[in-house]
């Protein structure tokens, strides 16, 4: 079973930013590198007036290994949605995005949660075609602003 572990601490830190390391491809995209600073930034950042007790910003654990990182917002942008803010996997194509997602869609439920959301990058083809494979759907365009700059992305929901 994958465990969402809350970073608090430096250690977990300076793991969270291996997994963003072995994601350059993504850092590409958004024309960054990967660095504490970065991971600092994500942990801190989340709309205004939300607490930070609605967000989760994790490593996500099969046992010790550190499988991939995970940013979600509970009841945002309304109380029957999450909202996945960044999902990485340290190592591609061995299932574990399934399973994050799975498990995350189970754990919405268990809450009454009835909707997930996310926003993808539009010069992200395989992240999207990995959402739309999770039974996600487009519901819309807008631009984000990743580390100050505007990017086009595509909105995407799960019902639940």
């Amino acid at each position: 079973m994958l465990t969402f572990e809350p970073i608090t601490q430096e250690y977990q830190l300076q793991q969270a930013l291996t997994v963003y390391q072995a994601n350059q491809a993504y850092f590409d995209l958004t024309q960054e590198v990967p660095t504490a600073s970065s991971v600092r930034r994500d942990l801190a950042t989340r709309p205004d007036g939300i607490s930070a007790t609605r967000k989760l910003f994790a490593l996500i654990r099969e046992g010790k290994e550190v499988r991939g990182v995970l940013d979600i917002l509970h009841g945002y942008p309304d109380a029957k949605t999450d909202y996945i803010g960044l999902l990485l996997i340290a190592e591609h194509h061995q299932g574990w995005g399934t399973k994050v997602v799975q498990q995350l869609v189970a754990d919405a439920q268990k809450r009454g949660v009835q909707v997930l959301t996310l926003a993808v990058l539009v010069n992200n083809p395989n992240a999207r075609g990995f959402w739309q494979a999770m039974a996600f759907t487009a519901f819309g365009d807008a631009t984000a602003q990743i580390n100050g700059r505007p990017f086009a992305v595509q909105l995407m929901r799960r019902e639940l």
